[in-house]
């Protein structure tokens, strides 16, 4: 059984605007977490949550899957909670555990 490591990555960084996509040693930010997570020791299912598609398709093209998270969990004031939650539950029906 794999271990699921969802990384949340929202597109509206209010304190270093698109963070996540800028570069760091010539890479996005947000590839260095996904590169970790894919190389790994442990057998991981690796989940990016996002509701930006520059995010998405860097996320992608790194190896990870993608969940597009809803307008509603991409707010200011939503906590980690509900995000992790939401791609848990999408991870379950893609991978028909519910």
């Amino acid at each position: 059984m794999k271990a699921l490591v969802i990384i949340p990555a929202r597109g509206g960084s209010k304190g270093i605007p698109r963070k996540n996509v800028r570069l760091m040693i010539g890479k996005p930010l947000i590839s260095y977490s996904i590169e970790n997570a894919i190389n790994s020791l442990y057998d991981l299912d690796v989940v990016v949550s996002t509701d930006d598609d520059e995010i998405r398709r860097i996320s992608s093209s790194c190896g990870a899957q993608v969940i597009m998270r809803p307008e509603n969990l991409a707010t200011d004031i939503v906590t980690l909670d509900p995000v992790i939650f939401h791609a848990m539950n999408e991870m379950e029906k893609i991978q028909n555990l519910q």
